[in-house]
């Protein structure tokens, strides 16, 4: 007769290796949201072929999950480029630089506002009206991109 292949000895090494996977801990994870987005109105004329037009947007990033992340980048349709910006003052000059990206803390927020961290939308290639709503991805550096609706507002 031939051996089984469903011996003890057999279902003993698939019970040990399923215990070890059922076991196995996972890394922790970001878990990032997304409050209070916006973005600045901007008008910009129908002859206007240049890159001439910024607007900002402004949110704050929550991480409610285990491990850091770091918000990288930021693109959107209605302009040409993006930049993460911080505006700080300097020898009594508000400058303006960009920034190779934003911790995110785990378990913690960053708020990107009005003199201070923002993503910069550069070449706005239409005018951005109050009321309006533009789509603006997130990208992280762990976190899988983040879509998210943002209002334009007159502030």
């Amino acid at each position: 007769m031939a051996p089984s292949i469903c011996g003890p000895k057999l279902m003993l090494a698939l019970g040990v290796v399923a215990g070890a996977v059922g076991c196995e801990r996972s890394a922790p994870t970001p878990d990032v949201a997304v409050r209070d987005a916006w973005a600045r109105a901007v008008a910009v004329p129908d002859t206007a072929s240049g890159p001439g037009w910024n607007s900002a947007v402004y949110l704050e990033l929550l991480n409610e999950g285990r491990a850091d992340d770091r918000l990288v980048g930021a693109s959107t349709r209605v302009a040409r480029s993006t930049e993460i910006h911080e505006s700080r003052v300097e020898d009594g000059v508000m400058r303006m630089r960009p920034v190779g990206g934003v911790a995110v803390p785990a378990g913690g927020h960053v708020a990107l506002e009005p003199g201070g961290l923002h993503i910069m939308l550069i070449g706005v290639t239409r005018s951005l009206a109050a009321g309006d709503t533009i789509d603006v991805t997130l990208t992280f550096a762990t976190s899988p991109p983040l879509r998210i609706p943002v209002p334009v507002q007159q502030r």
